[in-house]
């Protein structure tokens, strides 16, 4: 049994006359724990139990008791429940005490009673834990919420020891929650402590430092905090960091999260940096890791370390910094910071020395300050440099002509020109590197600047490129023709910056990023409910609403419906006749609809609504269409045609009314309306993806959920796509197809019939194969050598080259002499493979000689006097060619009355080899040489009398050629066979001799007489030697291609290019230039797949059939950018299963030409005979039903007639043209108007030419007109206003223009508006016949000329912007004439800064320099 949910008791009257005894009978309604009922006599206190009689006519009192917890909440006498119960009141023991009067009891009555439970409160407590930290903070603390909230809530807290608090501890622990509500009359007492709340311990703060290389200290609150350690919660710590020398901050890590150190300022002193780093309020635990980088090296070139006696300079160095202390140690061990004039011939050393900073290390280190006794060439000639672009390296700008006794080379030949650069290096090598110096120089290059062009279309439309380049960059001056071709029904709304002709030339002045921008072609489609029906429109499956806009050519589906009793008269479109309950909208559409009473004896023919198709009735007997809606006699046949609209396909056909015959398609109109119903569903197309070249990439197609879409896979029409290409290494993606339409890598495309996604790729050039890895040697000259990189065929690319010897790698170009390992490598770019190639370079130990001759004393002769143009270190008397050990001053002894070697062994022996020199010693036999042309030396020493030479004198000849032109051939005889051939021999004189050497002329090298011609393959051609030079020619010359406006190009697209081949003269060929031109054909096409034609009714035209797919391929698999149209889309087909007409695939790619292929077309019968016409150029075709006398309604394209319809033909020529011919079906009519009767479907086809004049009439102009009547520009902006001379065959059209302040903007002779300065003038085009005028307004908006700012720096205003062009990094400020900052920062590139209209001042920061201006934003 339930505990007591409450009791009651009942009281009666006790009046002594009584009625028949009567009985209540009180009983539990629910528990019988519930209550305990007790009856009271009314105006006694006498209790009466349940069952006890009752005295007549008196009501019973009851008191009902509600235990703890529930109320009263029903009382049911004799069945009946009480409406209105009694109030309660609540006790103190949480009791409620209820009294109920019943009525005057006249019969037995049972009385029960009901109790509920109570409302219980309801509690929501947040937060289960915090750390100590943030419960001290009075952060994160539970939030407890009593719902309702009443008076006596109360929340404690109990811990682990069973002590209560009404605040929560701040003491690490778990604690229940323990919550009281009292009880009240809607709510029961609430006690519960089932709820925890946890105090973790307080947040900590770690922190390390990763790598070494300095220190970091932490405090919070002034307080040290160690790592580990507590933190409080909500404030920031404040990190003191410390690098180590030649060290700096390298980054910080806040747990896995990098902290902007930009802004973070350290300061130098005493060999470390110091920085403060304050972090965010921080509210959790946290961890931070610091790292330290070495400082930047200061990077230096150290000039003038090599010199020649008597011509001294002081050392300098090119670096970023400009403080660099240099001093110099010239004896002992004192260095000192002066040069003196002069210096004897030796090595001397510099020390370079700069103290640490908050960037740099510090710097000390030595170099060497050599002085030779080597001549240095007077009066240097510099070369002529070639063009050179930027991008480009160095050693493709030939040196043309200069000092002749020597070659320049460039210092760093692997160095990519820029415009900002105008100083390059350059070294002069002499002919004669024993005698003579090389030299540093420079020389002064104009790099033309190279612009990138960005041209692209933007959805619905096509860009045709004319004199695109490879990598869409642009040498200064360069121009490009862009042509902005709009798919069907979408037309050129302009480029992005602003200019709106379609066809337009863009010359390279600056970077440019423009697109072509499309718009949908729409037009609006209104109706009015009709009386006595309704109308519906629907498009694309979907209800029209009166006045939305689609786009042309959507297929609009017309449902007229009668009120009862009435019928369709007629549907029209622009007041012409629509009965086949479609119209194609190709103008704004006014459809209505009207009706009229039904005859009683015919019956309505309805279509039900249709979407996405329609519905074509013919009486099969007439062959007269029926419009929907229409009444039809009983008896008659009606045959019904499904027209699915395309991407759709009939799916069902159901005729309520009658009995429809599927195999015929047809119904008997019978005693009721009869209402047809056609449904029809999405076809499936086939989705595939193509690679033009396997193996190179992947496309993958995925869903609107991203779910990847497998190639093959059939998917409904107008399911959207989403395309993307991954290319594999090694190749370059062109573009992405969708049939013969571009799309670009990641956009969405919709499935319109069967297509084919191919991703184009071309396999990137293989440098490598190309570059030539024959050893380079050059003579050690002091210099740092490079390793030229040659490419044959090609000249120009950036590689970069490093260096390595016996395994080693060096940080700096070798100079000494040696055999270093070349290391070429070049990263992966749009056009080339990745390159990785090795090669050699050899620096050959440089010669002494001799300046003057020597001369010997003392009696061992051990005293020599010697002057050579390099330092030397030991002297020796005839040598041992096997002794390796070289002893200092002079050793060896010579033997008189005889020649002896005398070798001169160098100081620096890694770099230079000894030299011999051949020295008598007492009397001496001589001897005479006879020698034209030749060089005679003995110990390097020119020797210029040949009549005395002593016996046995070892002298070196080399052949001299007499004039540029000729070269050494051979010794006479008496030189033995083989050194004949050597130009430059050693003989020891023993006799009287005669040494003749032997010239030819240099050959010439021939270049082919006929230009090369390639056809394109999507590859970049680099001509071979064979195609360019015939006969006998060197492999090592210099090819570059150019543009025919003589900029550099890379020979990828079909054009013309200029290829010239370039190669100076030396001891074997002589100097060779020659220019061809390169013709890069377009390709054909070679394989089409025909685009899928629609399915068409007899009678239409080809232009009726809807063309959709089709692929044109190149040789390389490559799909091809382009549309295809019918050749003759006027052309009228009989019915056929299998015709095919011809197609042309205009190519969108100017790499290819145009093909032809077939499409199979298929015309099916109809049971209609069919109107269709189009809308012709320069005029328009109308076509009226004939009813009665005169009577005469327009009809639109597709209309079904009756046979023997009449129908009258009218056309209108537009201004300048007349009608050519009105073709109907296979008749053709020069007249208009015709009038036919028809008896099969019909094609109408009406054409205009321009009106004809007789011969020698002239004809004046009328008018003239301008493509714009106003425009906004900004400085420096341009655009092309087109005007239009009417009549089109006017005789003289030419004109003039004219500009109304050509301060604000000028015009050009082509039109060709060009702003100025702000300001508003009219542009005025006027025709040299008749002067007929139109113009142009143009308004000139932003305010700053280029002149106003520093240096390049522009500044635009454009409409809700101002546009900053900075040429180099600066700072600006935008201040509102309010004094208000509007924006500040630093800018290295083009910056858009969105302001509204008004006047702001400019201020502009760069390098300490200032100035302002002001601009107006309109």
């Amino acid at each position: 049994m339930m505990a007591p949910s409450g009791k009651f008791c009942m009281a009666i009257p006790t009046d002594k006359a009584r009625a028949p005894a009567m009985v209540i009978v009180p009983f539990w309604d629910r528990s019988p724990a519930n209550a305990t009922p007790t009856a009271i006599p009314s105006g006694i206190s006498t209790d009466m139990a349940s069952g006890s009689e009752i005295i007549n006519g008196q009501p019973a009192v009851f008191t009902i008791i509600a235990n703890p917890g529930f109320l009263l909440n029903k009382i049911v006498v004799n069945g009946t429940a009480v409406s209105a119960l009694p109030k309660g009141a609540l006790n103190k023991d949480n009791t409620i005490s209820y009294t109920y009067t019943t009525a005057s009891l006249t019969a037995s009555t049972t009385l029960s009673v009901g109790f509920a439970a109570k409302k219980t409160i309801a509690v929501n407590v947040t937060g289960s834990s915090a750390t100590k930290d943030e419960i001290v903070a009075g952060k994160n603390l539970p939030v407890i919420k009593f719902t309702p909230e009443i008076a006596g809530q109360a929340v404690r807290y109990r811990a682990a020891d069973g002590s209560e608090t009404s605040t929560l501890p701040q003491i690490v622990g778990a604690y229940k929650i323990v919550l009281f509500s009292p009880e009240i009359m809607e709510y029961a007492a609430l006690e519960d402590s089932s709820k925890t709340f946890t105090i973790r311990n307080a947040n900590t703060l770690a922190y390390a430092v990763d790598g070494g290389q300095g220190t970091v200290t932490a405090k919070m609150d002034n307080k040290d905090i160690m790592s580990g350690g507590e933190i409080a919660y909500g404030k920031p710590v404040i990190f003191s960091i410390v690098s180590n020398a030649n060290y700096r901050l390298g980054a910080i890590k806040q747990a896995s999260s990098d902290v902007d150190i930009s802004k973070i300022k350290g300061t130098y002193a005493n060999g470390n940096t110091s920085y403060t780093y304050t972090t965010p309020s921080l509210t959790s635990g946290d961890s931070y890791t610091f790292a330290f980088v070495s400082k930047d090296t200061v990077r230096f070139v150290a000039n003038n370390l090599v010199q020649t006696v008597g011509s001294i300079k002081p050392v300098t160095v090119t670096s970023a910094v400009e403080d660099i202390k240099i001093e110099y140690q010239l004896s002992g061990t004192a260095w000192v910071t002066t040069l003196p004039s002069t210096l004897a011939v030796g090595s001397y050393k510099a020390r370079l020395s700069r103290a640490e900073d908050l960037t740099y290390r510090s710097l000390s280190d030595t170099v060497t300050l050599v002085v030779e006794s080597k001549k240095e060439v007077e009066s240097l000639v510099l070369p002529t440099p070639g063009r050179i672009e930027e991008g480009q390296a160095l050693s493709a700008c030939t040196l043309i002509d200069g000092t002749s006794s020597g070659s320049f080379i460039w210092k760093t030949p692997n160095e990519i020109a820029s415009p900002d650069k105008k100083k390059y290096d350059l070294i002069f090598e002499p002919n004669d590197p024993v005698l003579y110096a090389a030299k540093d120089t420079f020389i002064t290059l104009n790099v033309i600047p190279v612009y990138s062009m960005n041209v692209t279309a933007g959805n619905f439309g096509t860009v045709i490129l004319e004199g695109r380049t490879a990598n869409d960059k642009y040498a200064r001056g360069s121009v490009l023709k862009a042509t902005a071709v709009a798919d069907k029904n979408y037309r050129f709304a302009g480029w992005s910056d602003g200019n709106t002709s379609a066809t337009r030339e863009l010359q390279a002045n600056a970077n440019l990023d423009i697109v072509a921008r499309f718009d949908s072609i729409v037009y609006g489609v209104t109706f009015t409910n009709p009386m006595n029906g309704s109308l519906k429109v629907f498009a694309n499956g979907v209800e029209v609403k009166n006045g939305a806009e689609f786009l042309q050519g959507t297929l609009l589906t017309i449902t007229a419906t009668p009120d009862p009793g009435y019928m369709v008269q007629s549907v029209k479109v622009n007041g012409a006749l629509v009965n086949n309950g479609s119209y194609t909208l190709i103008q704004a559409a006014d459809i209505s609809a009207d009706f009229l009473q039904k005859e009683p004896d015919k019956h309505l023919v309805k279509v039900g609504e249709l979407k996405n198709g329609s519905v074509n009735l013919i009486e099969v007997d007439t062959k007269a269409p029926v419009t929907p809606g229409e009444a039809i006699s009983e008896g008659v046949k009606v045959k019904v045609i499904g027209n699915a609209d395309y991407g759709y396909e009939l799916a069902s056909v159901k005729v309520e009314g009658a009995n429809y015959n599927e195999a015929d398609g047809s119904f008997m109109v019978g005693t009721g309306d009869v209402t047809v119903n056609a449904s029809f569903q999405l076809v499936k197309y086939q989705i595939t993806s193509a690679l033009n070249i396997p193996n190179a990439g992947k496309v993958v197609l995925k869903d609107k959920a991203g779910k990847e879409v497998a190639s093959g896979s059939k998917v409904p029409y107008m399911t959207q796509l989403t395309a993307s290409v991954e290319t594999e290494t090694g190749y370059r993606f062109m573009n992405m197809m969708v049939n013969s339409s571009e799309i670009k890598d990641g956009d969405v495309f919709t499935v319109s019939g069967p297509m084919v996604v191919t991703a184009n790729y071309v396999e990137k050039k293989d440098l490598a194969s190309l570059i030539d890895k024959t050893t380079q040697t050059v003579v050690y000259n002091k210099q740092y050598r490079n390793f030229e990189v040659k490419i044959t065929g090609y000249s120009g690319l950036d590689f970069k080259v490093a260096y390595s010897r016996s395994g080693v790698e060096m940080t700096e170009n070798p100079k000494s002499a040696g055999t270093y390992k070349v290391r070429i490598t070049r990263g992966e770019d749009d056009l080339f493979k990745a390159v990785d190639v090795t090669a050699e370079l050899i620096i050959k130990k440089a010669g002494m000689a001799l300046l003057k001759e020597p001369t010997i004393e003392g009696e061992d002769y051990s005293k020599i006097d010697a002057k050579l143009t390099q330092d030397f270190e030991d002297v020796e008397w005839n040598p041992s060619t096997q002794k390796s050990a070289l002893r200092a001053n002079v050793t060896g002894s010579p033997t008189k009355d005889q020649v002896n070697i005398l070798r001169f062994t160098p100081l620096d022996k890694s770099n230079y080899e000894s030299v011999d020199y051949s020295m008598p010693v007492g009397e001496v036999k001589t001897f005479s040489l006879s020698a034209s042309n030749t060089e005679v030396t003995n110990g390097g020493l020119v020797i210029s009398d040949y009549s005395k030479i002593p016996e046995n004198t070892v002298i070196k000849l080399r052949a001299v050629a007499p004039s540029e032109n000729q070269r050494f051939d051979s010794w006479g005889e008496n030189v033995s066979s083989t050194d004949r051939k050597n130009p430059e021999i050693t003989v020891t004189l023993a006799a009287d001799a005669t040494y003749t050497p032997n010239f030819v002329d240099k050959p010439k090298i021939t270049a082919n007489p006929s230009d090369l011609e390639f056809v394109y393959n999507g590859s970049v051609r680099l001509v071979e030697l064979k195609d360019i030079l015939s006969g006998s020619y060197p492999t090592d010359v210099n090819i570059k291609y150019s543009n025919t406006d003589g900029s550099v190009a890379t020979p990828l697209n079909a054009g013309t290019y200029l290829v010239t081949v370039t190669r100076t003269g030396d001891e074997n060929w002589r100097s060779f230039e020659a220019t061809k031109k390169l013709v890069i054909k377009k390709a054909k096409v070679v394989e089409v797949v025909a685009p899928t034609a629609s399915t068409i009714t007899e009678g239409q035209s080809l232009s009726e059939f809807l063309l959709s797919g089709g692929v044109a391929k190149g040789a390389d698999g490559t799909t091809i950018s382009g549309k295809f149209e019918w050749a003759d889309a006027s052309a009228i087909l009989k019915p056929g299963d299998s015709q095919k007409k011809e197609v042309i695939f205009t190519s969108y790619d100017p790499n290819y030409e145009d093909a032809t292929t077939n499409a199979e077309v298929t015309v099916k019968s109809s049971d209609a005979l069919v109107v269709t016409f189009a809308q012709p150029e320069n005029g328009s075709l109308k076509v009226y039903m004939l009813k009665g006398e005169g009577e005469k309604t327009e009809i639109t394209s597709g209309t079904a007639v009756a046979k023997a319809t009449k129908l009258t033909i009218e056309t209108e020529a537009n201004p300048d043209y007349e009608l050519a011919v009105i073709q109907i079906g296979e008749e053709k009519y020069t007249t208009s108007p015709v009038e036919i009767e028809v008896d099969k479907s019909l094609a109408i086809i009406a054409e205009f030419k321009p009106v004809s004049t007789p011969p020698g009439t002239d004809v004046a102009v009328t008018g003239v007109s301008l493509n714009i009547t106003s425009k906004a520009l900004a400085v420096g902006e341009s655009f092309a206003l087109q005007e239009k001379v009417t009549p089109n065959n006017a005789t003289m059209k030419t004109v003039s223009w004219s500009s109304s302040d050509e301060t604000v903007a000028t015009v050009d002779a082509d039109g060709v508006v060009t702003a100025l300065k702000i300001g508003t003038c009219k542009i005025t085009v006027a025709t040299d016949d008749g002067n007929k005028t139109a113009s142009c307004v143009v308004t000139v908006s932003g305010t700053v000329g280029i002149e106003q700012i520093i240096d390049d720096h522009q500044i635009y205003c454009e409409r809700g912007a101002i546009t900053v062009h900075p040429a180099r990094p600066i700072s600006i400020r935008i201040i509102a004439v309010t004094g208000v900052s509007l924006y500040g920062d630093s800018i290295i590139g083009p910056t858009r800064i969105p302001v509204s209209t008004g006047i702001y001042l400019i201020e502009i920061n760069e390098n300490g320099k200032h100035i302002t201006v002001k601009v107006n934003v309109r």
